[in-house]
């Protein structure tokens, strides 16, 4: 009786070690440049900080994630594409956009990015929103939020 529970005990070892490697070899599959946060329950990606120059187009490269951005003067988004297409993203991709800088940035409100309010956004500095797509376009989801 003896053996069998060694055998079980040694067999569950060797599994769980066996379990562990592989969380270990997938975690080391993100880029250096990614961070883990966790919000709403679960981790989100967050890449490096983009800069944004006049007339640029945020790039958008993963759902669920915390985009930041920066720039090194007051500058206005893309008036054709405030951000990465959202037919290039899965329906229902949510992105916290972040303005980590010092500088305002006004994302242009057009055909592809619907505002809360019907107008431009301006983003201000320490200033994050929320933006969901639908593969189609992507719209507003919450005000401004400013830390001070």
């Amino acid at each position: 009786m003896r053996t069998r529970w060694k055998s079980w005990l040694l067999g569950g070892t060797v599994g769980l070690l066996a379990l562990v490697g592989l969380v270990v070899a997938q975690s080391t599959k993100h880029p250096v440049s990614e961070r883990y946060e966790f919000r709403n329950g679960h981790y989100t990606t967050q890449s490096a900080t983009e800069t944004i120059a006049a007339g640029a187009t945020i790039t958008i490269e993963t759902c669920g994630s915390v985009k930041n951005i920066s720039a090194a003067g007051a500058v206005t988004t893309g008036t054709t594409n405030t951000f990465t297409a959202a037919t290039t993203l899965p329906n229902a991709c949510e992105v916290l956009v972040c303005n980590v800088g010092a500088q305002t940035i006004t994302l242009d409100k057009n055909a592809l990015f619907l505002s809360q309010g019907g107008a431009d956004v301006a983003l201000l500095a320490s200033s994050c929103l929320n933006i969901v797509g639908n593969g189609a376009l992507w719209r507003q989801t919450t005000a401004q939020q400013t830390s001070t």
